[in-house]
């Protein structure tokens, strides 16, 4: 699970439906919290309040657009300078097309409430037609746009069956949601069902992993009767001064230069690295030479100026602001964002190194597809397929096997395997 610092706040929790209340409180006697949370505020406040108190029961009636054409709207005004490249797509055309052919008045409804449609669809089609808008047009269009997310999101709280209030509060409107937290719903369902159970967080790097990923790990054994001790799996390095580097998981590919084609590309050694350290004896295999998914994403001008500024173990925020520009808002750009490995620590947490332009420690490069996953603990003889996001996606998304390979252990172990049978990380 990720967030792993949170795993015990309602920032994990689910929302409570009329049809598992009387499970959740009464029979597993999980405590509930109050989530608020602001849905919309504007100028249209008390209309937009008596508009959804009226059709409680009927919000479809509200809903214009799908959550999908709502969210391509939002994206218009997120490009709102790029509108002639995000129109150069005629698909998107097409999109925009079906979203004006929507905006229609519908009878009964208040005069306020349809002026504001055809507003937003005389502004839709001077951007089909101009791909550019004015500030004030896009003004009127995000008004658009927080109402009808306002209603969509009612919608879709009623469709779940949530048990909810809406209420308006300084000129905002907030619903309050009944939740309760996930990691408490897991523990009293699994103890409910007769399981023993036991989590912990676990630091990839205590394993041998070269990487500071925390994820929470949960054990259970079905033993309903008797009580039953459950081990967590035991760190082999206990000392960060020894956590397994950056450069000792990924120096040897240094020599060998990714290509930027598709990612059923091989490579080959010529000379064979030797296989001395412990990380290598777990990742790489003796006279094996292929190299693969050693790609990775040309790299742009732009994106190189900022490669060239960025120091091992500094991220996007440590660039001057001109090379900043074209960043809507760059105090709030993640810090994975534009991540230069520093090759003398475990990297942090790996994602979709792509999307985040992760950078190679020493070259002004991106990070490879086959680096990424050495990072991550994958055997070099274990290929990946797909396009390059969708490789570089299942490598951020997945646990590393060195870490899952621990939790492995344990379970062995409570199966009652004998260790003779199989050889344990401690061995190597």
């Amino acid at each position: 699970m990720e967030n792993v610092k949170t795993i015990a706040s309602d920032t994990h929790s689910f929302c409570l439906t009329y049809g598992d209340k009387d499970y959740i409180v009464n029979k597993l006697g999980i405590q509930t919290h109050d989530k608020e949370i602001v849905l919309y505020e504007g100028s249209s406040v008390e209309e937009v309040y008596t508009l959804s108190d009226e059709y409680l029961e009927n919000l479809d009636k509200l809903v214009f657009l799908t959550e999908e054409e709502l969210y391509f709207v939002y994206n218009i005004y997120k490009k709102r300078k790029q509108l002639d490249r995000l129109f150069s797509k005629q698909c998107n055309e097409k999109v925009l097309e079906g979203i004006i052919e929507k905006l229609v008045k519908r009878e009964n409804l208040p005069d306020w409430f349809n002026n504001n449609i055809s507003e937003a669809r005389k502004i839709l089609e001077s951007i089909l037609k101009k791909h550019v808008a004015t500030t004030l047009e896009m003004s009127g269009l995000m008004e658009f746009w927080n109402i009808h997310r306002y209603f969509q999101g009612l919608v879709e709280l009623a469709n779940k069956d949530a048990i909810f209030e809406h209420e308006l509060e300084n000129h905002s409107i907030k619903v309050r949601l009944h939740t309760y937290i996930v990691i408490d719903y897991v523990h009293k369902a699994l103890t409910k069902l007769g399981y023993k159970i036991k989590g912990e967080v676990l630091n990839a790097a205590k394993y041998g992993v070269p990487q500071t990923r925390e994820r929470y790990v949960l054990i259970g054994v079905y033993s309903p009767k008797e009580d039953v001790e459950i081990p967590m799996p035991s760190p082999i390095i206990d000392d960060p001064r020894k956590y397994i580097t950056v450069r000792e998981a990924i120096k040897d590919l240094e020599a060998i230069e990714p290509t930027t084609g598709t990612m059923d590309e091989i490579q080959r050694r010529i000379n064979l690295p030797t296989i001395n350290s412990y990380y290598r004896k777990l990742v790489m295999k003796d006279g094996y030479r292929a190299i693969n998914n050693h790609v990775c994403t040309a790299t742009r001008e732009l994106s190189l100026e900022r490669f060239e500024q960025i120091e091992p173990g500094k991220n996007f925020h440590s660039l001057p602001d001109e090379l900043k520009l074209q960043y809507e808002n760059p105090s709030r750009t993640q810090n994975t964002v534009y991540r230069r490995l520093d090759p003398n620590l475990p990297s942090e947490t790996v994602v979709n190194v792509r999307k985040s332009m992760w950078i190679h420690p020493k070259y002004n490069r991106a990070i490879s597809a086959r680096e990424a996953a050495r990072l991550q603990s994958f055997p070099d003889d274990y290929i990946f397929y797909g396009t390059k996001d969708s490789v570089y996606q299942q490598i951020g998304n997945a646990v590393p096997p060195v870490l899952g390979r621990a939790v492995a252990e344990v379970v062995l172990e409570l199966l009652g395997t004998d260790k003779k049978d199989y050889v344990t990380l401690l061995k190597y």
